[in-house]
């Protein structure tokens, strides 16, 4: 995972240029929202928090119930944005 990572992610600084180039105010606050379908689901949400704060997002990470989650984007064990 940490290869699919580096190559969606690799230069941080570059990102955040790019951002700042469009005339965007950094940083860009959102909802980060993973289903608390296991652990993994929950780390891997924590890593790409993590991988958006280093380029000029501002997530918060909002873990809900499975149901909860299958209510609001139906299907399963997915990691969505708001």
């Amino acid at each position: 995972r940490d290869d699919l990572r580096e190559q969606y992610f690799a230069d941080p600084g570059t990102a955040r240029d790019m951002l700042e180039g469009t005339g965007v105010k950094l940083p860009i606050s959102f909802s980060l929202i993973v289903g608390d379908f296991g652990d993994i689901y929950i780390e891997q949400g924590r890593h790409i928090q993590q991988d958006l704060q280093s380029v000029g997002f501002e997530p918060f990470l909002e873990v809900v119930n499975p149901s909860q989650y299958t209510d609001r984007f139906g299907g399963t064990g997915h990691t969505s944005c708001q």
